[in-house]
């Protein structure tokens, strides 16, 4: 699920385990982006691929909630407190709180809905994992690209188009995942 880790190779997930080094991680992310430190996390797994490969380097900013937008990546704790990264896809309020609508890219269904105060930043740049230069999100082009993505994931046909992609990427030998499924 898009999990983000700081680049420290101990760090792993255990899902019994409440104090599992990915939650301490998680809690020093909040505090840093809470005192408007940003952040530089390296992603793991393939759920915001084609995006996101896995590997890349992301800078997370915190944002205020109404500055976030449709196609935003957002950083956020989930409901067991396991740090993901994935794409906006809508906002509703209830009352005086906001719920965010959440959803990789290489995934079906969406999220459970985000409570904003689970919600840590904004990515605001990505360096890839092969050293190329960084991307700027806030740029034009990437909001644009960001934009596309988000309402190309709205489409009902897409997800069955993805499967059918990573499906034959996989099975060409391309994708180096051996068929396994993302």
């Amino acid at each position: 699920m898009g999990r983000a880790f700081s680049n420290k190779p101990w760090l792993c997930r255990t899902p019994d385990d409440s104090e599992s080094p990915e939650r301490d991680t998680a809690e020093l992310f909040e505090e840093l982006l809470g005192a408007g430190t940003s952040v530089r996390v390296r992603v793991t797994g393939r759920s915001m691929s084609p995006f996101l490969q896995g590997d890349e380097f992301v800078t997370v900013r915190r944002e205020p909630v109404k500055k976030m937008r449709r196609g935003d990546l957002v950083l956020f704790r989930d409901a067991r407190g396991f740090l993901v990264l994935h794409r906006l896809m809508g906002k509703k309020r209830s009352g005086n709180r906001s719920f965010f609508t959440t959803k990789g890219d290489a995934v079906d269904l969406a999220d459970e809905p985000v409570a904003e105060e689970r919600v840590l930043g904004r990515v605001c740049a990505v360096e890839p994992a092969d050293g190329g230069g960084e991307r700027d999100l806030a740029s034009l082009r990437f909001r644009l690209i960001n934009r596309a993505l988000y309402l190309l994931h709205r489409m009902p046909v897409v997800p069955g188009i993805l499967r059918l992609i990573r499906r034959l990427y996989s099975e060409s030998g391309n994708g180096g995942q051996g068929g396994e499924r993302p």
